[in-house]
């Protein structure tokens, strides 16, 4: 996922748009009942996660939610200098670049 910064106007409305959507579908849900697997590490301008959606989430998306907007979830938006996710058995791990 780009920075904030690198987004072309056009790519900024579509981004919120998907921002919107994803954290309007789980915003009635309680953070510590997000994850089943919840791990975040700081570090020097940054940060790494490895979480795994609670079962309670993917009822309200319906659906495993993509790459990005795990990053959207975690972040809680997209304000971030670029971010990078994988998915492998419903475990996302990703970065996410804060300076």
């Amino acid at each position: 996922m780009k920075a904030i910064c690198e987004y072309t106007e056009e790519e900024l409305v579509k981004q919120r748009a998907v921002r919107d959507k994803i954290l309007e579908k789980i915003k009635n849900i309680p953070h510590n009942e997000k994850w089943d697997i919840n791990e975040i590490t700081n570090g020097y301008a940054h940060y790494v996660f490895k979480v795994k959606p609670s079962q309670r989430m993917l009822n309200a998306i319906g659906r495993n939610p993509t790459t990005d907007e795990m990053i959207i979830i975690v972040d809680d938006g997209f304000s971030h200098f670029g971010a990078s996710c994988s998915e492998s058995n419903g475990v996302y791990n990703g970065r996410v670049n804060t300076d």
